[in-house]
Protein backbone atom coordinates (compact mmCIF):
# COMPACT_ATOMS: atom_id res chain seq x y z
CA UNK A 1 0.00 0.00 0.00
CA UNK A 2 1.36 3.51 -0.45
CA UNK A 3 0.80 6.56 1.77
CA UNK A 4 0.70 9.81 0.70
CA UNK A 5 2.55 11.73 3.23
CA UNK A 6 1.34 15.27 5.17
CA UNK A 7 5.16 17.22 4.76
CA UNK A 8 5.90 20.28 6.38
CA UNK A 9 8.74 20.67 3.84
CA UNK A 10 8.02 19.98 -0.11
CA UNK A 11 11.83 20.03 -1.00
CA UNK A 12 12.72 16.64 0.46
CA UNK A 13 14.63 14.33 -2.13
CA UNK A 14 15.58 10.78 -1.49
CA UNK A 15 17.66 7.92 -2.07
CA UNK A 16 17.00 5.53 0.54
CA UNK A 17 15.60 2.98 -1.70
CA UNK A 18 18.75 1.48 -1.91
CA UNK A 19 21.18 1.56 0.56
CA UNK A 20 24.58 2.88 0.23
CA UNK A 21 26.82 -0.16 1.41
CA UNK A 22 29.81 1.48 2.95
CA UNK A 23 30.83 -1.75 5.19
CA UNK A 24 34.23 -2.57 5.78
CA UNK A 25 33.72 -6.05 5.42
CA UNK A 26 31.24 -6.92 3.10
CA UNK A 27 31.44 -10.70 3.50
CA UNK A 28 29.65 -10.68 6.39
CA UNK A 29 25.47 -11.04 6.92
CA UNK A 30 23.58 -7.59 6.90
CA UNK A 31 22.34 -6.84 10.63
CA UNK A 32 19.79 -4.21 11.37
CA UNK A 33 22.03 -1.93 13.44
CA UNK A 34 24.37 -1.43 10.34
CA UNK A 35 21.20 0.45 8.98
CA UNK A 36 21.86 4.55 9.76
CA UNK A 37 18.46 6.76 8.30
CA UNK A 38 20.33 9.78 7.70
CA UNK A 39 18.72 13.34 7.19
CA UNK A 40 20.64 16.48 5.18
CA UNK A 41 19.69 20.03 4.93
CA UNK A 42 20.88 22.22 1.92
CA UNK A 43 21.47 25.61 2.27
CA UNK A 44 20.10 26.93 -1.00
CA UNK A 45 19.22 30.14 -2.73
CA UNK A 46 15.80 29.17 -2.38
CA UNK A 47 16.00 28.48 0.89
CA UNK A 48 16.48 25.36 2.64
CA UNK A 49 16.20 22.11 0.96
CA UNK A 50 16.47 18.39 2.84
CA UNK A 51 17.78 15.25 1.85
CA UNK A 52 17.51 11.51 2.69
CA UNK A 53 19.50 8.42 2.54
CA UNK A 54 20.31 4.88 3.83
CA UNK A 55 23.85 3.91 4.86
CA UNK A 56 24.63 0.70 5.77
CA UNK A 57 27.91 0.33 8.28
CA UNK A 58 29.86 -2.31 10.33
CA UNK A 59 31.50 0.48 12.61
CA UNK A 60 31.76 3.80 13.23
CA UNK A 61 34.65 4.82 10.51
CA UNK A 62 32.54 3.20 7.97
CA UNK A 63 29.47 5.16 8.46
CA UNK A 64 31.29 8.16 8.56
CA UNK A 65 32.94 7.16 4.92
CA UNK A 66 29.41 6.95 3.61
CA UNK A 67 28.13 10.10 5.41
CA UNK A 68 31.59 11.59 3.34
CA UNK A 69 30.48 9.49 -0.12
CA UNK A 70 26.88 10.92 0.01
CA UNK A 71 28.42 14.52 0.72
CA UNK A 72 30.49 14.36 -2.77
CA UNK A 73 26.97 12.36 -4.32
CA UNK A 74 25.16 15.48 -3.49
CA UNK A 75 27.69 17.84 -4.76
CA UNK A 76 27.22 16.64 -7.95
CA UNK A 77 23.86 18.59 -7.82
CA UNK A 78 24.66 22.25 -9.81
CA UNK A 79 22.13 24.07 -7.55
CA UNK A 80 24.65 23.25 -4.36
CA UNK A 81 27.71 24.97 -4.84
CA UNK A 82 29.93 24.38 -1.68
CA UNK A 83 29.78 21.46 1.14
CA UNK A 84 29.62 24.20 3.19
CA UNK A 85 26.11 24.51 2.43
CA UNK A 86 25.70 20.53 3.49
CA UNK A 87 24.68 19.50 7.06
CA UNK A 88 23.63 16.25 8.62
CA UNK A 89 20.97 16.92 10.76
CA UNK A 90 19.00 13.84 11.59
CA UNK A 91 20.51 10.32 12.29
CA UNK A 92 18.48 6.98 13.07
CA UNK A 93 20.04 3.67 13.48
CA UNK A 94 17.52 0.93 12.61
CA UNK A 95 17.78 -0.71 16.04
CA UNK A 96 15.34 1.72 17.55
CA UNK A 97 12.76 0.24 15.21
CA UNK A 98 13.00 -2.68 17.69
CA UNK A 99 10.04 -2.11 20.18
CA UNK A 100 12.11 -4.11 23.48
CA UNK A 101 15.10 -1.49 22.56
CA UNK A 102 12.69 1.82 22.54
CA UNK A 103 11.41 0.31 25.52
CA UNK A 104 14.60 0.19 27.38
CA UNK A 105 15.82 3.46 26.17
CA UNK A 106 12.98 4.88 27.50
CA UNK A 107 12.12 6.47 24.12
CA UNK A 108 8.61 7.18 22.55
CA UNK A 109 7.60 4.75 20.01
CA UNK A 110 4.97 7.07 18.68
CA UNK A 111 5.79 10.35 17.08
CA UNK A 112 3.57 12.23 14.47
CA UNK A 113 3.57 15.07 12.00
CA UNK A 114 1.06 17.23 14.82
CA UNK A 115 3.63 17.45 17.26
CA UNK A 116 4.38 20.85 18.00
CA UNK A 117 8.21 21.66 18.01
CA UNK A 118 10.01 24.59 18.66
CA UNK A 119 11.78 27.12 16.02
CA UNK A 120 14.91 25.81 15.11
CA UNK A 121 17.46 25.85 16.62
CA UNK A 122 21.25 24.99 14.28
CA UNK A 123 23.30 24.83 17.29
CA UNK A 124 20.74 22.11 19.22
CA UNK A 125 21.02 18.69 18.98
CA UNK A 126 19.25 15.60 20.99
CA UNK A 127 21.69 12.31 20.89
CA UNK A 128 21.10 9.06 21.72
CA UNK A 129 23.50 6.44 22.26
CA UNK A 130 23.87 2.74 24.02
CA UNK A 131 27.92 2.60 25.94
CA UNK A 132 29.69 -0.58 25.14
CA UNK A 133 28.39 -1.96 28.62
CA UNK A 134 24.90 -1.34 27.30
CA UNK A 135 24.15 1.70 29.11
CA UNK A 136 21.39 4.30 27.18
CA UNK A 137 22.70 7.64 27.51
CA UNK A 138 20.72 10.74 26.36
CA UNK A 139 21.92 13.95 26.29
CA UNK A 140 21.73 17.54 24.77
CA UNK A 141 23.98 18.75 22.95
CA UNK A 142 25.40 22.56 21.42
CA UNK A 143 26.55 21.92 18.02
CA UNK A 144 26.22 22.99 14.07
CA UNK A 145 25.84 19.52 12.75
CA UNK A 146 24.82 16.16 13.84
CA UNK A 147 28.49 14.93 13.32
CA UNK A 148 29.88 17.27 15.64
CA UNK A 149 27.48 16.41 18.05
CA UNK A 150 28.35 12.79 18.06
CA UNK A 151 31.89 13.58 19.15
CA UNK A 152 30.48 16.31 22.00
CA UNK A 153 28.39 13.54 23.16
CA UNK A 154 30.98 10.72 22.90
CA UNK A 155 33.51 12.92 25.07
CA UNK A 156 30.67 13.43 27.56
CA UNK A 157 29.66 9.81 27.60
CA UNK A 158 33.73 8.65 27.58
CA UNK A 159 33.99 11.17 31.12
CA UNK A 160 30.76 9.64 32.86
CA UNK A 161 31.00 5.82 32.13
CA UNK A 162 34.86 5.47 31.02
CA UNK A 163 33.98 3.89 27.67
CA UNK A 164 32.45 4.65 24.07
CA UNK A 165 29.19 4.55 22.54
CA UNK A 166 27.06 3.80 19.46
CA UNK A 167 24.78 6.46 18.63
CA UNK A 168 21.38 5.82 17.86
CA UNK A 169 19.68 8.75 16.97
CA UNK A 170 20.88 12.22 16.54
CA UNK A 171 18.08 15.09 15.99
CA UNK A 172 17.71 18.61 15.14
CA UNK A 173 14.35 19.28 16.67
CA UNK A 174 12.39 21.05 14.20
CA UNK A 175 9.52 20.63 11.85
CA UNK A 176 12.21 18.87 9.17
CA UNK A 177 12.87 16.20 11.81
CA UNK A 178 9.51 15.32 12.75
CA UNK A 179 9.18 15.30 8.29
CA UNK A 180 12.21 12.39 8.58
CA UNK A 181 10.58 10.69 11.33
CA UNK A 182 7.72 10.54 8.85
CA UNK A 183 9.34 9.07 6.12
CA UNK A 184 11.53 6.90 8.44
CA UNK A 185 8.50 4.49 8.17
CA UNK A 186 8.64 3.75 4.99
CA UNK A 187 12.26 3.21 4.39
CA UNK A 188 11.82 1.02 7.69
CA UNK A 189 9.30 -1.25 5.08
CA UNK A 190 11.96 -1.28 2.52
CA UNK A 191 14.52 -2.60 4.75
CA UNK A 192 12.06 -5.10 6.08
CA UNK A 193 11.59 -6.63 2.25
CA UNK A 194 15.89 -6.34 2.33
CA UNK A 195 16.02 -8.35 5.78
CA UNK A 196 13.41 -10.74 5.18
CA UNK A 197 12.89 -13.48 7.68
CA UNK A 198 15.46 -11.62 10.04
CA UNK A 199 12.90 -8.78 10.55
CA UNK A 200 11.19 -11.03 11.48
CA UNK A 201 13.10 -13.35 14.06
CA UNK A 202 14.41 -9.99 15.52
CA UNK A 203 11.03 -8.65 16.30
CA UNK A 204 11.30 -5.71 13.96
CA UNK A 205 8.15 -7.01 12.21
CA UNK A 206 5.26 -4.78 14.63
Amino acid sequence: MTTTLQLHHEHISNTSTMPLDARGDRSQPIAWEQFYFVGFRIDSPCGDRYHHTLILADSHDAFLGGIASKFLDLLNHEWISSGQDISVVFIQNLMLQNPSIVQKAGLKANRTKNVPVPPRNSNAFSVIGITENHQFCSLEVDSDNAIKAIEEANEQVSYVYSTRFKPLAITQINTAAIDFFNLLTNVVETVKELMGGAAKTQSYLH
